[in-house]
């Protein structure tokens, strides 16, 4: 299989994002497309309502138009190492809300979850990853722990 990482720091579910991943989609024609949005949500200020509507669109758009397997990845982030907000300690209820829209959405439309946040957060093996500076994004461990769980999602969900 040929992986092609298509993810771009940034990219939020505003319509830039949603269309940005439903061109990728239709260009590349995937066997597996691996989603993960939330952490950039949440710092644009994307409203709960905004980021649930627009996710299940880019969620159905691909379900109707490709034979892919889709698998959504929850918020990622280690809250108790971000210093920047809303990332940090104080503000950790928003990852929850954010998961539980993730979460529904799957349960929702019947694809697999890789349950990111629990495997950075509570994964005895990741506690100590550090984020790049200035605490936004996953260093090459934090990386490699988020592409293993998408992994491991996929395949214990393989028919």
């Amino acid at each position: 299989m040929t992986e092609i990482n298509s993810g771009e720091t940034g990219t939020r579910m505003d319509p830039t994002g949603v269309t940005e991943v439903n061109n990728r989609v239709t260009t590349y024609s995937p066997a597996v497309v691996f989603i993960q949005y939330g952490i950039n949500d949440m710092a644009f200020g994307i409203t709960e309502a905004n980021f649930r509507t627009a996710y299940d669109y880019v969620i159905k758009t691909i379900l109707n138009s490709s034979n892919a397997t889709l698998i959504i990845g929850t918020v990622s982030h280690k809250t108790n190492y971000s210093l920047v907000s809303p990332y940090n300690n104080d503000n950790q209820t928003i990852h929850g809300k954010f998961n539980n829209i993730i979460q529904g959405l799957a349960v929702e439309n019947n694809i697999s979850v890789s349950q990111i946040y629990y495997n950075m957060n509570y994964n005895s093996s990741l506690i100590d990853y550090v984020l790049s500076p200035p605490g936004l994004h996953p260093d090459d461990d934090g990386h490699a722990s988020i592409a293993s769980t998408h992994t491991a999602t996929f395949w214990a969900n393989e028919p």
